[in-house]
């Protein structure tokens, strides 16, 4: 973590696929609650949007996919799934 502030610091986290580097700021009492205390991500930053939750996860955790990745991965698993149903429904019909 990079401190901004005695107050503020910024995390930095690559994405584990396409390693690109995403920040968010974070207030330092927030961050210890979390860390430290165990609360909720979202308790503790009711008003970050999902992705910005995610990216404090990945710090914690050491797993981060950004959004973009993601959602290449869910389109890629939504086409494998439906040419597995289209090719289920061509050998029910032979």
């Amino acid at each position: 973590m990079q401190r901004i502030d005695k107050h503020t610091g910024v995390l930095n986290v690559e994405c584990n696929q396409c390693h690109q580097v995403h920040t968010v700021t974070v207030k330092l009492e927030d961050f210890d609650r979390y860390i430290n205390k165990g609360d909720l991500v979202q308790k503790v930053w009711p008003t970050y949007d999902t992705w910005d939750r995610e990216l404090i996860i990945g710090y914690r955790t050491g797993f981060y996919q950004c959004k973009l990745c993601f959602e290449k991965e869910e389109i890629e698993v939504q086409k494998v799934s439906f040419d597995e149903m289209m090719n289920q429904i061509k050998g029910d019909q032979e």
